[in-house]
């Protein structure tokens, strides 16, 4: 998007399509979509997208899918808590449950937080709930989690090469306990996105030629980022700001960690095959299935409403 936005993409094509347009960078999007701030949601999950409309009495339709769940847990390479020290993920999660050690999460309405609730909970036996759960959590921007780490006020964080850990997990003084979509898929438990383009039925019933050419405008960024990216981004200092570093090669790695596909050799890559990036926003059959199959799970353990088939709808543009 900010390739979009730097290039006109964006004006272009909304005022295409007869629109003006503001754009909100923030984490705080579901919260903002959620109170009526924005319209055309860039980063509502389907979980969240079901969440939403069971909690605001709303009818909300899924227009795109757009990133999958690649925020996970990351540790200090040489922490008693490395999987590599206690044996494996469980044995990581058992111990800071019994030291009662803090971990670090971007924020409850944070887009991860559903998918590794399902993990913690069908996977790990870990509840990681605001009240009554198993962790000590602290909140913090992306950016701060991992100088918290190192400063050794919490011993894990939500983070990702993406979200401020680039640095570390290239060099290897952090590593990766799971990753969201691909620790789901590994497991075949569907597709589990980040964000999808999520906006309510009424405004799709109005304004469909809006949300079109905004996702037109992510599939026109996302093209770009596929073709040129890791030629393009390091060294362009409003790019590498989106990535929060100012080292080309650090810029580098954290592109390439992101075409899942195509890098599998880097530090901290997916085992899987899963897309972070789709490189096609546009809804699938295919995609949709895993999605559902996702949605159903997270039915199972309790994180989505049973009726979320009810209160979600799904597009194909």
């Amino acid at each position: 998007m900010a390739y979009a936005e730097e290039e006109g993409i964006i004006e272009e094509e909304m005022s295409a399509a007869g629109y003006e347009y503001n754009v909100q960078w923030t984490f705080e999007g579901p919260a903002l979509f959620a109170s009526g701030q924005t319209q055309i949601a860039f980063d509502v999950s389907t979980i969240e997208a079901a969440r939403l409309a069971n909690q605001r009495d709303m009818n909300l339709t899924v227009a795109a899918k757009m990133m999958t769940d690649n925020i996970g847990m990351v540790l200090p390479a040489d922490s008693e808590y490395a999987p590599s020290q206690t044996g494996g993920q469980q044995e990581t999660l058992d111990k800071i449950v019994e030291d009662d050690a803090r971990i670090g999460i971007l924020g409850w309405s944070a887009g991860h937080i559903p998918i590794d609730q399902i993990l913690m909970s069908e996977i790990w036996g870990k509840a990681l709930q605001p009240e009554d759960g198993d962790f000590n959590v602290v909140e913090a921007n992306p950016g701060a989690l991992p100088e918290l780490m190192k400063e050794g006020e919490i011993v894990m964080a939500a983070n990702s090469p993406a979200h401020g850990s680039g640095e570390e997990l290239m060099s290897g003084e952090f590593v990766d306990l799971f990753y969201g979509s691909d620790e789901i898929s590994k497991r075949d438990l569907g597709i589990a996105p980040l964000i999808n383009t999520v906006v309510t039925d009424e405004f799709m019933e109005n304004h469909r030629p809006a949300v079109e050419a905004a996702v037109r405008a992510w599939n026109r960024g996302t093209d770009w980022f596929y073709e040129s990216g890791v030629d393009d981004i390091p060294g362009n200092s409003t790019y590498m700001e989106q990535f929060g570093v100012e080292d080309p090669e650090v810029a580098e790695y954290i592109t390439k960690w992101h075409l899942t596909a195509d890098y599998k050799d880097i530090p901290s890559a997916y085992e899987t095959d899963t897309p972070i990036y789709h490189d096609d926003p546009y809804i699938d059959d295919e995609w949709l299935a895993m999605n559902e199959q996702f949605m159903n799970n997270a039915v199972e353990v309790g994180q989505a409403p049973e009726n979320w088939q009810d209160l979600v709808t799904y597009a194909k543009l």
